[in-house]
């Protein structure tokens, strides 16, 4: 998310939304990317959706608050 095309303000306010309260490292990735690149680690997994978001993405519910109905 730290680039050129983010203002400060921008990275805040996506900061605020992100339940570990920090914004992502190119690191937090890495674990994931090694994971799947091992063939001893990951050679069974098929047809999954690995999130690497800080729980950006996990329901209201999930995260001890209401879920929004539109």
């Amino acid at each position: 998310m730290r680039g050129h095309h983010s203002t400060p303000d921008k990275l805040e306010r996506t900061r605020v939304t992100i339940p570990m309260a920090r914004l992502d490292l190119s690191e937090d990735c890495a674990g994931t990317c090694l994971y799947l690149a091992s063939d001893n680690l990951s050679g069974y997994v098929t047809g999954q959706v690995i999130e690497v978001n800080g729980g950006q993405l996990m329901p209201q519910r999930a995260r001890g608050g209401p879920i929004a109905v539109p």
